[in-house]
C-alpha cells in the first residue's frame, strides 16, 4: 500500500473520513440561499449545472475554463469552488464520491510545471482538473520547452475524456498560446466580498473568427439565456485549508528551484570571446607554426582543445589569427 504523505493523512482525517454534508445538490442549495440572484447576478449553480450537463452529455464534449484575475482577487478560491461543486454534482449523477472526480491531491496543480504535466496526463472519465496559477507551469515564455509542447498536444486531443479543466492566471497572456486559444470558456474576476463568503465573476464564450484570424469573447449565450455575472461561494473550509497548505508548499518549492537555477547559472564559466580563446592557445599555435603547420593543421590542433572545426575556420576568415600574429599564411 502506498505510504500517505503528512498532508494526505491530515486531509483523510479532517475531511475524507468525515460524513459528507457537501455532496448533495440539496445541501448545496441550502448553503447558498443567500446567493439568490438579484438583478443581473446569478447563482453559481447555473455554471456548475451547465458545465456538468456539457461533459456528461452524449456528444463527447469537454469544458476548459480560463479564469483571469488580479493577484489576491479570489480567482484561486473561485476555481477551487467550481471544481469542488462540479465534483459533487457529477458524483450525484454518476455515482461515487465527489473526490472520485476531483481529488485535490491528484487533480490539482499549483504553480509547478511538473505537477501540471502529471495532472494533464490523467485520463479518467469526467475528471475535474484545476491548474492554479498555471502561468508559471505552462507559461507563454516557455512555449518552446518540450513539456509545454507535450501538454499542448494532450490538451488538443483530450475532448473524448469528457473532462472539466480550470486554468487560473493573473493575465491571460501569461498562459501558453495553445490553451489560451482553445479554451471553451473565459471568465474574469469582478468583485471580492470575502467578508460575506463569495466573489463575483463574469463569464464569456470565446469565438474564433477564422477568416480574420482573431478571437472575440462575447458573453455566453445558450438556450435563450445570457450568462453574465455570477456569485461564487468559497469552497468548504476544510478544502480551503488543504489548498492553502498545498499552495504554500508549491510556492516554497518553486522559489527554491529558481534560486538553485540562478546559483547554477552564476557558477557557469563565462563564455570566452574568440580572441581570448586564441590567446589561451598562443603557445601551442606558435609551436605548430614553428614546425611548419598550415591553417588546416592549426584547425585540427584546436579541435583537440575543444574548438569546433568550422568555428576556427571562420576565425581565419575574419583575420582573427592574423590580428594576433598567429596566421601561418601571413608570416614574413
Amino acid at each position: 500500500m502506498t505510504q500517505l504523505t503528512e498532508i494526505e493523512r491530515e486531509w483523510e482525517a479532517k475531511f475524507i473520513a468525515k460524513p459528507e454534508p457537501f455532496t448533495s445538490t440539496k445541501f448545496r442549495q441550502e448553503t447558498t440561499k443567500y446567493l439568490v440572484s438579484t438583478g443581473e447576478s446569478k447563482k453559481f449553480d447555473y455554471i456548475v449545472d451547465l458545465f456538468v450537463d456539457t461533459i456528461m452529455s452524449r456528444f463527447n464534449q469537454d469544458i476548459s475554463l480560463l479564469l483571469v484575475g488580479n493577484k489576491g482577487g479570489g480567482k484561486s478560491r473561485t476555481g477551487l469552488s467550481l471544481c469542488y461543486y462540479a465534483g459533487c454534482e457529477i458524483a450525484e449523477r454518476n455515482g461515487g464520491r465527489w473526490d472520485d472526480y476531483f481529488d485535490i491531491n491528484r487533480n490539482m496543480a499549483v504553480i509547478s510545471p511538473k505537477r501540471a504535466s502529471e495532472v494533464m496526463s490523467i485520463k479518467d472519465k469526467y475528471a475535474v482538473k484545476n491548474y492554479d496559477d498555471i502561468g508559471i507551469g505552462w507559461g507563454a515564455r516557455r512555449w518552446q520547452k518540450s513539456e509545454n509542447i507535450e501538454k499542448g498536444e494532450v490538451f488538443q486531443i483530450s475532448r473524448i475524456d469528457n473532462q472539466l479543466q480550470v486554468f487560473s492566471v493573473p493575465n491571460q497572456f501569461l498562459l501558453d498560446k495553445i490553451p489560451r486559444s482553445l479554451v471553451s470558456h473565459y471568465a474574469e474576476m469582478d468583485q471580492q466580498f470575502f467578508d460575506y463568503g463569495f466573489t463575483t465573476m463574469k463569464l464569456f464564450k470565446p469565438t474564433t473568427l477564422f477568416r480574420e484570424g482573431k478571437i472575440i469573447q462575447p458573453f455566453l449565450y445558450t438556450n435563450r439565456v445570457k450568462y453574465v455575472l455570477y456569485r461564487i461561494p468559497r469552497p468548504p473550509k476544510e478544502l480551503d485549508d488543504m489548498y492553502t497548505k498545498i499552495r504554500k508548499d508549491a510556492t516554497t518549492e518553486a522559489m527554491k528551484e529558481r534560486l538553485q537555477d540562478k546559483n547554477a547559472e552564476q557558477k557557469k564559466p563565462k563564455r570566452l570571446k574568440p580572441d581570448q580563446i586564441i590567446e589561451m592557445n598562443r603557445v601551442g599555435i606558435t609551436q605548430k607554426i614553428a614546425e611548419g603547420a598550415t591553417r588546416e593543421a592549426i584547425k585540427v590542433f584546436l579541435v583537440e582543445k575543444g574548438i569546433n572545426y568550422s568555428t576556427s575556420g571562420s576565425w581565419f576568415k575574419k583575420n582573427l589569427f592574423k590580428n594576433a600574429g598567429l596566421d601561418p599564411n601571413f608570416q614574413s
